[in-house]
């Protein structure tokens, strides 16, 4: 289905620096790559910020032509046809820059957090080797603003973030130098946009797309912009 505008629809979660508001604009990191690729295919798009179980439900009732940015499993496999990937996600450990916590990345993971108390954001999943752990301080929170700022004042020792977010929270909470990555772990993930299985035209145009701002340097200077790289 089109919107109102005849635009092809596409969904998202608020998630900066990813996809957000700002003075009553949508931007992002994801935004703008997904905006620009399909701009060279000479396709305009309408992009929403919805909640991420609206936005499911818009994908599957055919209200929305595609949701980013999501990852593979073989179920949604079989619901959805998914795009070339968009791009890599990286989780990462956080800490005081004061503290002096210290990972051995060729010892076992789980036996190192023992006695520390790790933070994390409430209803996030962050894959088996975090959610299986056993045997560690968990203190969940409601959101990651909160979870920075509550790693700084000392409620926990260590938080799992996705590093764009650190990024963009550190220089919106005014934390910058408070906190660094803990080196030696991170979480990596691949996420791709999923379309509506009748929108497989939409998809070829997105790919076409993506590989044009890529081969053009792009794709390289919209992550620059927000303060990554691929």
């Amino acid at each position: 289905m089109k919107d109102s505008r005849g635009l092809p629809l596409i969904v998202a979660d608020p998630y900066p620096p990813y996809q957000y508001l700002d003075k009553g604009r949508i931007v992002g990191l994801d935004h703008d790559l997904i905006v620009k690729a399909f701009k060279t295919q000479g396709v305009a798009v309408r992009i929403e910020l919805h909640p991420w179980n609206e936005c499911i439900r818009m994908l599957d009732e055919g209200v929305a032509d595609a949701v980013f940015r999501m990852a593979k499993t073989p179920e949604r496999e079989k619901k959805y046809l998914f795009s070339d990937l968009l791009r890599k996600a990286t989780t990462a450990l956080y800490k005081l820059r004061t503290s002096n916590i210290r990972l051995d990345v060729d010892a076992q993971f789980d036996r190192q957090l023992q006695g520390l108390r790790l933070g994390l954001v409430k209803g996030y999943s962050y894959g088996p080797q975090i959610d299986g752990l056993e045997g560690v301080a968990r203190f969940e929170v409601n959101d990651q603003e909160e979870l920075l700022t509550r790693l700084v004042e000392g409620s926990f020792d260590l938080a799992l973030i996705d590093r764009g977010v650190s990024i963009y929270l550190t220089d919106k909470l005014g934390l910058k130098g408070k906190l660094e990555e803990v080196k030696g772990f991170a979480i990596t993930r691949e996420l791709y946009l999923a379309f509506h299985r009748s929108k497989g035209y939409l998809l070829n145009s997105f790919n076409e797309g993506l590989k044009r701002i890529k081969l053009e340097g792009l794709y390289n200077r919209i992550f620059r912009k927000y303060k990554l790289t691929p």
